[in-house]
């Protein structure tokens, strides 16, 4: 419960302002944050996660946190461990380039999205 809590503490910090390299926070981390990779994910009928060899590549320190820019298309989220399904986990619709963050080394590794009709076009920035 804790941790859907601060996700959405986070989704809703999002939601007020963009991600820029220093005008976004995750609580309990101090900026300034560093964007250093990019992927542009297509999330279909099974729930997929962010890929690993770019969000920590060999050597890397893991992510402090992801943005997601939802391009087309809703889709439902879950980042606690449990996989979202098209019909359960957190809805989000895609007005306008719908960007919301996920915090955290646990949840972005935990992240998974899955589609609730038409496949669905994401692009993930990592942070550090």
């Amino acid at each position: 419960m804790r941790r859907l809590v601060f996700l959405a503490a986070c989704l809703w910090l999002l939601s007020q302002a963009p991600a820029q390299a220093q005008g976004f926070a995750c609580p309990g981390q101090n900026g300034p944050y560093v964007n250093y990779a990019r992927e542009v994910l297509t999330i279909s009928s099974t729930a997929l996660p962010f890929t690993a060899t770019v969000y920590q590549p060999s050597g890397a320190p893991p992510p402090l946190a992801a943005t997601v820019t939802l391009e087309t298309n809703p889709i439902r989220i879950s980042t606690n461990g449990v996989p979202p399904t098209a019909t359960v986990g957190t809805l989000w619709t895609n007005a306008t380039n719908t960007r919301f963050l996920v915090c955290g080394e646990a949840n972005v590794k935990r992240y998974l999205a899955i589609r609730t009709g038409s496949d669905a076009s994401t692009t993930i920035e990592y942070w550090n």
